[in-house]
């Protein structure tokens, strides 16, 4: 319940004014409930005792202006409720989400290798919208308000006879039990086909994907993938079949219980009206409240166990909050420009892998430094760059900044001082102000610094050409333009350029272009970063020979570590490299 209670906590929270004004009306609405129960059986009594012959016409006045006075309040409060209920769950829904997106954004970034990340992910903002947030939110609704119907109507029943009061109790049971597996069920369900969903949704998007579908129309596997998508869609519908089912024999099998003490409450009451005990307006009056609280009971077994059964969904949003493997920030602040990074004794290895992607990697840069990375496939290049740039933390080992370190720096504070343009970078259907202007953020709504940037760097020429300019939308998805994989990169690249940084990497984003093109974008790329450690990550030579040093990896660790004349004498790795790529670059 502990989970429930935060949940409330949260809600009242993103709503404080909805949340307690529903409250106070809900337990208000429910005394009403047993206030107009009580109304009616002197209603029923007076106009009994009017027709007897009587004439005292206050007794019937009296409780019909009452009751009269309390109808309308429920056509009131339903409105009300629909409304205040929809802007209280908005608002929780959006605290949710917020809540989700900074945990993912304060996470390690090791953890985005993990499948598991995802599944949690998927589960905790899957949160903001099944049903189990309503439950949470029609808790706080309906609980206090049937409990007080209920409460009060009780207390009129009990007056004339406990034995009904208890009956109403135990006939309900039944039906609490029914309701209470049907949910517990329903939770193992929907955990278990997480990933089946996750999958299901990523399908979907491969299905109708533009790109996605090009492929499919070229090498024909439309039926292929339409075929995977609906195995897989079965599967997920088989095991829902299956568990309805089940949910289907036992609630018929239950829910006979209520009408079964109704009419054993009606024989009850019946017996009491034969002998006397009660009048026959107060039998009718007790039917009605009788079946009153029945309905009520069951709306309250619902309300009750759809919250219990909630609770494992609400979990799983606290179990990625309370999550640990969080960004282990610090609370130093580098004071001057980055001049050296250090790695002492580093290792580092992703979840579930048992050996590590860089073992025991010792290594000095410095301010001013051009510095390549180059080695095969699976080397541990990309890996190194993330730990440079400080989005991977070592496993073992530390990296220092200027001598301090890694683990007691602010990371936010440390990214403010580096810049990377990555081989799978962002085509971020925006536009193409704001796919530049994302990598100063600072300047993101002055257009003409955009603008100016581009003007003074002709690899950006062709932008110069658009009809709107920086306003255009890149991507046709949203209604933009079409450009080259090539245009693309440059524009990732002047991305990564026009942050103001110490250090800028480059991991192969230019890997799709041909040797030639790749190579004068990193001469031009050279250029732009004079004044800062500039790091280039490729498997190719043409980049590594503008560089001052090159670093050869291999199997997690550095191999060779020079210039590229000194590199090329050693008979080394770089040599091979350098003599089975020449011909790529020989005029």
């Amino acid at each position: 319940m502990k989970a429930y209670f935060r949940a409330v906590y949260l809600i009242a929270k993103s709503a404080k004014k909805q949340f307690y004004t529903i409250l106070i009306l809900s337990i208000l609405v429910g005394m009403l409930e047993g206030l107009q129960v009580k109304f009616n059986v002197l209603i029923l009594t007076a106009l009994q005792n009017i027709i007897g012959g009587g004439n005292n016409y206050t007794a019937l006045i009296i409780p019909f202006i009452a009751f009269v006075v309390i109808c309308p309040s429920y056509y009131l409060y339903t409105p009300a409720d629909a409304y205040l209920r929809s802007l209280l769950l908005q608002k929780f829904r959006i605290q949710l989400l917020k809540n989700v997106y900074n945990k993912v954004l304060n996470t390690e970034m090791k953890l985005f290798e993990d499948n598991e990340l995802y599944d949690n992910i998927y589960k905790a903002q899957e949160n903001a919208y099944n049903d189990s947030i309503m439950d949470i939110v029609n808790s706080i609704i309906y609980i206090p308000l049937l409990v007080s119907a209920i409460g009060s109507i009780f207390s009129i029943i009990g007056s004339y006879n406990p034995m009904l009061m208890l009956l109403a109790v135990f006939t309900m049971i039944p039906y609490f039990i029914s309701r209470y597996l049907r949910g517990e069920e329903y939770f193992i369900l929907r955990n278990n086909q997480t990933e089946k969903l996750r999958v299901t949704d990523y399908l979907w998007g491969i299905l109708c994907g533009r790109n996605t579908n090009r492929d499919m129309r070229i090498f024909g596997t439309n039926d292929y993938m339409q075929k995977k998508y609906y195995d897989n869609l079965k599967e997920i519908t088989d095991d829902v079949w299956k568990y309805e089912k089940k949910q289907f024999i036992r609630t018929a099998i239950l829910d006979s219980c209520r009408p079964i003490g109704l009419g054993i409450g009606i024989i009850l009451s019946s017996y009491m009206a034969f002998h006397g005990d009660i009048t026959v307006s107060v039998f009718a009056a007790m039917l009605t409240a009788f079946s009153t609280v029945q309905e009520h009971a069951e709306g309250l077994i619902d309300k009750v166990t759809k919250t219990i059964n909630s609770i494992p969904f609400i979990s799983n949003y606290f179990n990625l909050i309370n999550n640990k493997d969080g960004i282990k920030q610090g609370h130093e602040e580098l004071t001057e420009p980055i001049h050296t990074i250090q790695f002492i004794n580093v290792c580092f290895r992703y979840p579930h892998s048992k050996e590590g992607t860089i073992k025991n990697l010792s290594l000095t840069i410095n301010k001013n430094e051009s510095i390549s990375i180059l080695g095969e496939n699976g080397a541990g290049k990309s890996t190194l760059s993330k730990l440079i740039l400080g989005l991977y933390t070592p496993t073992l080992g530390d990296i220092l900044y200027n001598g301090v370190s890694i683990f007691k720096l602010n990371r936010n504070k440390l990214y403010e001082r580096v810049s990377a343009v990555f081989q799978d970078f962002t085509r971020y259907q925006m536009t193409v102000g704001e796919n530049i202007g994302f990598g100063k953020s600072d300047m993101l709504y002055d257009k003409s610094y955009v603008e100016e940037y581009i003007k003074n760097h002709s690899y950006l020429e062709f932008i110069q050409n658009y009809q709107h300019g920086v306003d255009t939308i890149l991507g046709r998805e949203y209604g933009g333009i079409d450009i080259s994989g090539g245009q693309w990169q440059k524009v990732a690249i002047a991305r990564g350029d026009i942050k103001t940084s110490d250090l800028i990497v480059l991991d192969e984003p230019t890997a799709s272009l041909d040797p030639l093109a790749e190579a004068g974008i990193f001469k031009k790329f050279l250029e732009m970063s004079s004044g800062k450690i500039s790091l280039i990550v490729s498997h190719r030579i043409g980049a590594a020979r503008l560089s001052n040093r090159i670093l050869v990896m291999s199997d997690g660790g550095i191999v060779e570590d020079g210039t590229p004349e000194k590199l090329l004498n050693q008979n080394g790795i770089y040599t091979q490299l350098y003599k089975s790529q020449s011909y790529w670059y020989q005029q």
